[in-house]
């Protein structure tokens, strides 16, 4: 079969949807492999075992990142005589023969649940066309049963046309080893804006240096994203601001040796199809200050620390040794035996 993966996250984002789909083509061409596979991006994108078609985007062309998906991309796909189209941004696919299976996917549905945290274009666009693309699609992946369940509840589709697949992990369990330091180094990874509520994490650290706990560094990584003035104006002034390092957007190896180094993550996250740097987390031993979401308890379990308010992080922060590495270690195992589930390819 030919399977044609639409990709241009791979060229066009760093941020989750990105990583999730750099980690899922590859365990999918490893585990279908008696397929032909192409994979279309915006840019030159090499992947193992699959074939590069670039369309690229004109900048000349008002909204040419888009109209590709109906004209130069469906066209490409029908040429090629493919079977399967995977989109991996749940935008499309659009004008394929009618043939070809068509599946999409779901990362999470903020603009639908969450709408002051996306553009206005972004809001109209999945409250007018969503629920018709995804009754149209032959399949639908999430990354998540939480985001599973809520395209169930948002749009009816019946849950059999949808299939969960995590993000891969890390093959192996590769904890810090320097149990020396009297400084308890905090991680936060993840795009500043918003929905990520720095400032709440902020707060909860103000809170915690209010109570004599001093003895720690709070390391942010993230690209700059939109509406942060008030997390950078609020740590400006903040008596924590000596203990915070901004280090913004870093690569992979950069983000590898940042995670050794770390002893905990805070996450924060209003609300997450996943959540990866909790599941990165579990890889490298760390200990999980989480928001107390429904996605991050199934993430997480029994390996997570939650919080719903500033008092609790608070004292989270402060007490962050209660979870044993042998848990973190049994959720890593847990999430590490991943299975790619996907129809039509055999």
């Amino acid at each position: 079969m030919k399977v044609v993966f639409i990709a241009d996250c791979l060229t066009t984002q760093i941020a989750g949807i990105h990583y999730y789909a750099k980690n899922f083509i590859p365990d999918v061409i490893r585990d279908f492999s008696n397929n032909e596979f192409y994979h279309i991006t915006s840019e030159a994108y090499e992947i193992v075992g699959s074939k590069n078609i670039v369309i690229p985007i004109n900048q000349r062309v008002p909204f040419h990142y888009r109209l590709r998906y109906f004209g130069a991309i469906p066209k490409v796909i029908n040429s090629l005589d493919a079977d399967v189209a995977i989109e991996m941004a749940h935008f499309g696919p659009f004008r394929l023969n009618r043939q070809i299976k068509r599946m999409t996917m779901v990362h999470d549905l903020t603009p639908i649940l969450y709408p002051y945290y996306h553009d206005r274009l972004s809001v109209t666009w999945h409250r007018l066309f969503f629920r018709r693309l995804l009754q149209k699609v032959d399949g639908i992946l999430t990354n998540s049963y939480s985001t599973k369940k809520d395209v169930v509840d948002q749009f009816g589709i019946e849950p059999n046309k949808i299939y969960v697949n995590y993000p891969r992990l890390a093959s192996t369990f590769t904890p810090k080893t320097d149990e020396d330091k009297t400084t308890t180094t905090f991680l936060t990874v993840g795009t500043i804006e918003p929905r990520k509520r720095h400032e709440l994490i902020l707060a909860g650290f103000e809170r915690a240096y209010g109570r004599g706990f001093s003895d720690f560094e709070w390391i942010v990584v993230g690209q700059k994203g939109w509406n942060n003035d008030g997390f950078y104006n609020k740590l400006n002034k903040s008596p924590v601001n000596h203990l915070v390092d901004l280090v913004g957007y870093v690569d992979d190896e950069e983000l590898h040796d940042l995670y050794k180094k770390s002893d905990v993550l805070v996450y924060a996250s209003e609300y997450e199809g996943f959540g990866m740097p909790i599941t990165e987390s579990l890889s490298y031993g760390l200990k999980l200050i989480l928001s107390d979401t429904i996605v991050h308890r199934e993430v997480a379990g029994e390996a997570g620390l939650y919080f719903s308010d500033i008092n609790v992080l608070a004292e989270l922060i402060i007490h962050n040794d209660q979870i044993e590495l042998d848990i973190i270690r049994e959720r890593f195992e847990q999430f590490s035996r991943r299975v790619i589930s996907l129809p039509f390819l055999s």
